[in-house]
C-alpha cells in the first residue's frame, strides 16, 4: 500500500513542513471529534498525509481551569500556526514546532503574572480630545 506499519504513530503520517523540515502532528479530522482537530485534504501518499496546502484544523487551543484561593485562574494555550509566514523570521515555525511537542504556554492572569512578563508593556489611553 503506502508502505506505513499498522503500528505507525499518527506523526509519523500526519505532518507538516516548517523552514524544509518535516513537522510531525497529531490529532485527526471525524465525527467522533478529537481533542486536536488538524485535517489533511490531500491524499495518504507514501510520504503520509502532508497539512499542506490545503489543510484545515485548529489554529488556537485553550484550556481553562478555575483554582480555588492562591491559584485562581489557570489556563494554558496551544497555538498551532506560526507567528510569521515569512521563511527569514526567526518566529517562522516556532508555534507549530511548539504545538507538534505539545509545550503549552501558560497564560498570566494575576496582576503579578503579567507584571513579571519580561515583555509586558503598557500604554495609557486618555479620554481627552
Amino acid at each position: 500500500m503506502n508502505g506505513f506499519a499498522l503500528d505507525s504513530r499518527r506523526g509519523d503520517i500526519l505532518y507538516t513542513t516548517r523552514n524544509g523540515a518535516r513537522v510531525p502532528l497529531y490529532g485527526g479530522c471525524d465525527e467522533q471529534g478529537y481533542f486536536t482537530v488538524v485535517c489533511a485534504r490531500s491524499p495518504l501518499d507514501n510520504k503520509g498525509y502532508p497539512m499542506e496546502p490545503n489543510g484545515q484544523g485548529d489554529s488556537y487551543v485553550q484550556v481553562v481551569t478555575f483554582g480555588a484561593g492562591a491559584a485562581g485562574v489557570e489556563a494554558d494555550m496551544l497555538l498551532s500556526h506560526a507567528e510569521s509566514d515569512d521563511p527569514a523570521s526567526p518566529h517562522s515555525g516556532d508555534a507549530t514546532r511548539d504545538f507538534a511537542a505539545k509545550r503549552w504556554q501558560r497564560f498570566p492572569f494575576s496582576d503579578e503574572a503579567i507584571d513579571a512578563d519580561p515583555a509586558v508593556s503598557r500604554i495609557t489611553v486618555s479620554g481627552a480630545r
